[in-house]
């Protein structure tokens, strides 16, 4: 069984897989590539108003921003150890994925081998569906006066719309249906609909 823990202090990343302490270098072009990466995903939502889409749909779009590994002219030279361009590739493709869905941007609606992640923002039947929700339990007496708890509604949405959605990706929700007032945000954490 190996067990693993990520603890990162001071630019540093050390790792303790089986009670043994390993010190990863962050280098600072790997931070920023994996902060384009993200910038650049979230450009082409926008530009595209891309409501669902598969890794490979954004794949190519990163590939910019992987160095390119010089040619070597003499054959004898041995090639440079490391991962190669396409496993560079997807591994910031996987990255860049993974801070979108911990800010809420993106969630997999069914976690499944058919990689189809759904852009909250974009998403009409989770904004429905959350609306639903607020709406009828605002109903019962419980929420009648100071609306639902985000925690309620999140609980809510797992049990009918889906499991993955996180609670990021509900309070991008919340706010989106706030802009357009159709909830209101009765406290810090409450919201109800008229």
């Amino acid at each position: 069984m190996v067990f693993g823990v990520s603890l990162v202090c001071q630019g540093l990343k050390y790792e303790l897989y089986e009670g043994h302490f390993l010190s990863v270098l962050f280098s600072e072009s790997a931070v920023s590539s994996i902060g384009k990466a993200t910038n650049i995903i979230k450009d082409f939502f926008k530009q595209k108003s891309v409501s669902r889409f598969r890794p490979y749909d954004v794949q190519d779009l990163l590939q910019p921003l992987i160095p390119r590994q010089p040619q070597t002219a003499l054959a004898e030279q041995e090639p440079v150890a490391g991962p190669s361009a396409c496993q560079q590739l997807r591994q910031l493709l996987k990255e860049a994925l993974k801070i979108l869905q911990d800010e809420g941007i993106v969630y997999r609606k069914v976690k499944s081998q058919d990689e189809l992640y759904h852009v909250t923002a974009q998403d009409k039947d989770l904004l429905i569906a959350v609306k639903d929700i607020i709406r009828e339990d605002c109903k019962r007496e419980k929420y009648a006066e100071k609306g639902c708890h985000i925690l309620h509604i999140l609980s809510a949405v797992r049990q009918r719309y889906s499991l993955n959605v996180s609670r990021a990706a509900l309070e991008l929700v919340l706010k989106s249906l706030e802009c357009n007032s159709d909830v209101v945000s009765t406290s810090d954490s409450h919201y109800t609909v008229f």
